[in-house]
């Protein structure tokens, strides 16, 4: 079961559901923060490949009302809390986040 207090890293895959295109992004050192009530963290993500069309952005993952749910400055409208589908692994978790053309998967590791 994904604990937000544990969480250590985070990469992302985000792919266009028409097969043109997909961004693989790394979590950049030293930037996770946990919030202190421990229902939010917040990183910062950039490309892995160093694609000059995506500039360093950040996430933020909140648990509330027992689901998780992402926002992003990446997004479209970075406002908008997104829901996040959940699959648990033993210490490493992926969270799907699926929109009209795109599809999002976050992988996170615990300690």
């Amino acid at each position: 079961m994904l604990k937000i207090e544990k969480i250590k890293y985070c990469s992302m895959r985000y792919i266009f559901k028409d097969g043109s295109d997909f961004y693989d992004c790394i979590q950049v050192d030293d930037t996770l923060i946990l919030s202190p009530d421990k229902q939010t963290i917040k990183t910062t993500l950039k490309s892995k490949d160093n694609n000059p069309d995506i500039d360093s952005f950040d996430i933020i993952i909140t648990k509330k009302d027992n689901k998780f749910w992402i926002k992003s400055d990446f997004f479209e409208d970075e406002t908008i809390l997104y829901p996040l589908q959940i699959f648990n692994g033993e210490d490493e978790h992926i969270l799907v986040a699926e929109f009209p053309t795109e599809i999002m998967y976050l992988h996170v590791s615990e300690e």
